[in-house]
Order: structure tokens, then C-alpha cells, then sequence
């Protein structure tokens, strides 16, 4: 819902990429939205889109770690946001300690991401990790246990893990209709086969076997 205040409504979203959420969030509210990411070149196109929207007053950016946050930030935040990336986090802990800084009393953090079975194969755990770039895959308990070290109440939960195999073959057609366009661009082709054949084997995994894909609701909690 929209805020009822005078003041603008802060959401930041922590691993941005190249602006998805925040492009909706702008387009369809009255929010604030700050974009974390450590790619300028990500950035850049967030920036290039909003100039042309003419949503650039209420686009901010920072380049770096959402492990590092600048202090500036403490309790200045309403809404965080962040989908699918923490995983690739060097350590969780210090991102989820970040966010519960910069959080305004009462704030919410709302992420998703890509979880380990506590009981999978380590062999197809590290085909996963190994191809993706994922520094720290967690389990659900780990996942819990972290958030509330860092403080945070969870409010909700969602398993989206049955969502994997259309996610998956969405990917797999992706990959096929921009190929030629990939290889123009100079990617790797060698990247791409192995991206395409890894996908293809996640499709013979059981749902939730080796990865778990949920979401999270959570709160700063009142410390009065």
C-alpha cells in the first residue's frame, strides 16, 4: 500500500542488478527507491532508464558490498528488498546485520533466494555453487538462525521450490532465442553449453532434492 505520511516512502534494493523490481516500484508508486550494487555497468542502465522515464529524482544509487553499507544509512530505511542474491554473499550474516541497521524501527525486510537442502549430495551442491558463482549456499535453518542473530522477526514464509522446473525451462528458452546474440557479444560458448547442460540436469532433480527456492517477511523489532 502507499504511505500515508508527508514523507517519501525509502525502499532499497539490496543486489539491484539492473533495476527490474525498482523500475515497477517506480513506475507504480510514489517511493524513494535506492539500488545497491556492486556493478557500476548495472547501475549505470538503472540510471539511463529512469532519465528517460523522467523518475531520476526519486532513483538513487551506491556501487559496493551490501556487506558494508555507508553509516549514513542507519535507520533511514522502510522497506528492504532483495531477490535472489544474498546467496552469493561472502558471509550472510554481515548482509543481514547491514540490513537490520539501516532498517527504521518496525521496517521490513522482504528478500527471496536459493537455499541448500541440509540433505543434498554435496557432489550436486557443488555443481550448482561452482557454475553460479555462489560463494555461501545456506540451509533453511541457517537462514532462520542468521536472521535472528541479526535481530530480525520473521512475520512469513514462503516454499517456492516447486517453481524451479518452469523457472528452469524458461532459462533454457532464453538461452536459445539470444544465443547468437550472447556469441556476438563475445560471451564464452563454452559458458553457455555448460550453463545449457547444467540446467537440463536440474530439471532431473525432485523438487526441493537439492535446491529450495523461498521467500522471506521480516521485521526490525521494537526494542522498547
Amino acid at each position: 500500500q502507499e504511505p500515508t505520511t508527508a514523507q517519501p516512502f525509502q525502499l532499497l534494493d539490496l543486489g539491484s542488478g539492473t533495476g527490474g523490481p525498482a523500475q515497477y516500484i517506480l513506475t507504480h508508486t510514489s517511493w524513494d527507491v535506492l539500488c545497491v550494487d556492486l556493478c557500476a555497468r548495472s547501475l549505470d542502465r538503472i540510471e539511463q532508464w529512469a532519465k528517460v522515464h523522467q523518475l531520476s529524482d526519486r532513483l538513487s544509487t551506491w556501487c559496493g558490498s551490501f556487506q558494508s553499507l555507508p553509516e549514513d544509512y542507519t535507520a533511514s530505511v522502510d522497506i528492504i528488498w532483495s531477490q535472489d542474491v544474498l546467496c552469493h554473499a561472502s558471509n550472510r550474516q554481515e548482509v543481514f546485520l547491514e540490513a537490520y541497521r539501516i532498517l527504521k524501527t518496525n521496517g521490513v525486510m522482504i528478500f527471496s533466494d536459493i537455499l541448500l537442502n541440509s540433505n543434498a549430495p554435496r557432489s550436486l551442491a557443488e555443481a550448482f555453487t561452482g557454475l553460479n558463482q555462489v560463494q555461501n549456499l545456506g540451509s533453511y535453518q541457517q537462514y532462520l538462525n542468521e536472521l535472528r542473530l541479526s535481530g530480525f522477526k520473521t512475520h512469513k514464509e514462503f516454499d517456492w521450490s516447486s517453481f524451479f522446473p518452469i523457472n528452469f525451462m524458461k532459462m533454457l528458452s532464453q538461452i536459445k532465442k539470444y544465443r547468437s546474440q550472447m556469441l556476438n557479444q563475445g560471451v564464452d560458448p563454452q559458458l553457455i553449453s555448460r550453463f545449457e547442460m547444467a540446467l537440463q540436469e536440474r530439471l532431473k532433480w525432485e523438487v526441493g532434492e537439492v535446491l529450495e527456492w523461498r521467500a522471506f517477511a521480516t521485521y526490525k523489532r521494537n526494542s522498547t
